[in-house]
């Protein structure tokens, strides 16, 4: 099989490199990364005779704009995998309204442009088709984010019965749907009820500022705030927590998807403390291999004094988090399952 990844970029983007892993590890499969340079037609050309005897064409997340070009000059089934409504995380989250009209007829427009349109969770999968009214007969796929179980690799959870403080520990970009303002307001009511925790962010981006103004103003000395890593730097500093913290927000994007920690925390075998929603309880059991929660940050607070107290509860659950990983959400599963997708085309 052949298969040809077309993009202006992305191809290092995390959900690229897992699927891209997967299928390199099933054999057989030639996999062609074709860097679209300027969407012209001497590119054009250039896919056009590339993808005669491909088997699909792969658009990864976020290249929306590479979309209708693609469509254009391939010769074979055109696979899009967005990851992201544009109307959704620009209009809804960030609260652009003014963007409306154009987000959504982007959405509406790539959403049906292509043979095979690819959603990570099914609670997504039900919003592209119930807000942009997609065709009956256009295939779908839901496709987990999932991790490399190899990269990510997880050890035995160890008790910690007598170390203190607790580590606890996130990363994110900073958009709305992480909620990582409410995670500073959980530091600081643990500080003020004597909890021994220390809280590590990994991160930068849209509300970052705020969160540091934030963290300044509640005079926070359990937070410290690591700045950017590189991927291959992400499992290592994973595995210093005791605790991994999810996501907390309130919109309906943090209701839709099961984002890229969840799968590393898991794969690394560590205790996950995250949002209660139909996403999550898609692909996860609460108090079996993750732990869910309310959005408040007191309840967040409280949740989290609960989990500290109970090592051996935690050891139990992220050893099972590890487990559903290979069983379900490793990258050699998921590259079967889109595979098999496109086999169907």
């Amino acid at each position: 099989m052949k298969i040809v990844f077309a993009a202006k970029d992305g191809f290092d983007y995390n959900r690229v490199k897992v699927l891209r892993a997967g299928l390199e590890s099933l054999g057989n499969i030639e996999i062609i990364l074709f860097k679209i340079a300027d969407r012209n037609k001497i590119v054009g050309l250039q896919l056009k005779e590339l993808t005669k005897d491909a088997n699909a064409v792969y658009v990864p997340p976020f290249r929306h704009r590479d979309l209708a070009f693609v469509r254009k000059y391939s010769s074979a089934p055109v696979v899009f995998d967005p990851l992201i409504s544009r109307f959704l995380t620009k209009v809804i989250d960030y609260k652009h309204y003014h963007k409306a009209p154009q987000k959504w007829l982007i959405d509406y427009r790539d959403f049906r442009n292509c043979d095979l349109l690819i959603a990570d969770t099914e609670e997504h999968l039900s919003y592209f088709k119930r807000t942009f009214f997609l065709p009956q007969r256009l295939p779908t796929l839901t496709l987990p984010v999932g991790v490399n179980t190899e990269v990510f690799r997880g050890a035995v959870q160890k008790s910690r019965v007598s170390t203190i403080p607790f580590k606890i520990g996130f990363y994110g970009s900073f958009v709305p749907l992480q909620g990582t303002l409410k995670i500073i307001q959980c530091a600081a009511l643990l500080s003020q009820m004597g909890v021994p925790a220390e809280f590590e962010i990994i991160g930068s981006g849209y509300q970052y500022q705020e969160a540091l103004d934030l963290a300044q103003k509640l005079k926070l000395n359990t937070i410290s705030f690591r700045g950017w890593l590189k991927y291959e730097d992400l499992a290592e500093a994973i595995s210093s927590y005791d605790l991994c913290l999810g996501i907390f927000g309130d919109s309906l994007k943090a209701d839709s998807v099961v984002p890229n920690k969840i799968f590393h925390y898991a794969a690394l075998s560590k205790p996950i403390l995250t949002k209660d929603s139909p996403s999550m309880r898609r692909y996860f059991k609460d108090e079996e291999n993750i732990f869910l929660c309310s959005t408040q940050p007191q309840k967040m607070a409280e949740k989290i004094e609960l989990l500290l107290s109970n090592p051996e509860k935690l050891s139990a659950v992220a050893k099972n988090a590890r487990q559903l990983m290979e069983d379900k959400f490793s990258h050699k599963v998921l590259a079967q399952r889109f595979i098999d997708a496109i086999s169907t085309l």
